[in-house]
């Protein structure tokens, strides 16, 4: 699993299991940067993000994931990445 870098709100890198944990959260939220091919998933019950790539079938490409302190900070990181899907969505041809 690749490194990511730390963000503002992170307390530390999430580990293997916390990024499995948060793969399989029930209450994990996914959000995808479609011409990136980056997922992100949330979880507040782990208090994780992880970033992954392809997410299909039987296919996980988890590539890290950072773990907050507070689902405050967890919430704001989360904003930051809902804010960001209309760059990163296809654009229909006019």
């Amino acid at each position: 699993m690749a490194n990511p870098e730390l963000t503002r709100y992170a307390l530390r890198e999430a580990t293997e299991k916390e990024c499995r944990d948060t793969l399989g959260a029930r209450d994990a939220e996914i959000i995808e940067w479609e011409t990136t091919g980056q997922t992100f998933i949330l979880s507040v019950t782990t208090l994780c993000i992880v970033r992954a790539g392809s997410l299909g079938g039987d296919t996980r490409e988890v590539e890290g994931g950072w773990r907050y302190l507070r689902p405050e900070d967890a919430s704001k990181e989360w904003r930051e990445i809902r804010s960001m899907i209309p760059s990163f969505q296809r654009r229909e041809p006019k």
